[in-house]
């Protein structure tokens, strides 16, 4: 059955018919809203960020994050990503504030990291270095749900 009102003809009125099952993001677990379903595909995506994280995940061989994730089977608010608001991260003042430079001459900055609620996230945090040339370390303190990032700069 379909989630749009339907006319009954004897009666003459709107009634609601019960909805389908939403269609879960591949990704995060989030519903996918309707115009974003893809026909047929087994894949589905709330937005491109998780499409992209995704394929990215994948493609660096990292997939067993997933695996993780679903035997862990723990649940929390997601969080919002807006890619716009990364760009602040190049900003001289935001590195004259924030980042450490240290003795050896890379770079350390510590991040608040929203969304972040199991040992598959965690796991995950800790292997950017592994994917993300010039990364040299991401030590995660779930407990204060920070990360602190190390660089080569």
């Amino acid at each position: 059955m379909s989630s749009s009102s339907a006319i009954t003809p004897t009666a003459g009125h709107r009634v609601r018919e019960q909805s389908a099952a939403p269609t879960i993001c591949t990704h995060c677990g989030l519903d996918v809203p309707n115009a974003r379903v893809a026909a047929g595909s087994t894949e589905q995506f709330c937005c491109d960020g998780c499409r992209t994280v995704y394929e990215a995940i994948h493609g660096c061989g990292l997939d067993a994050y997933y695996r993780m994730r679903d035997r862990l089977e723990q649940t929390s608010d997601r969080a919002v990503v807006d890619a716009s608001s990364f760009e602040a991260f190049d900003d001289p003042a935001f590195h004259e504030r924030w980042v450490r430079r240290n003795d050896d001459g890379t770079l350390t900055c510590e991040l608040q990291v929203s969304g972040m609620h199991c040992a598959a996230c965690i796991w995950l945090i800790e292997r950017v270095p592994v994917v993300l040339a010039g990364v040299r370390e991401c030590r995660v303190d779930f407990g204060a749900r920070r990360v602190r990032v190390t660089w080569i700069d």
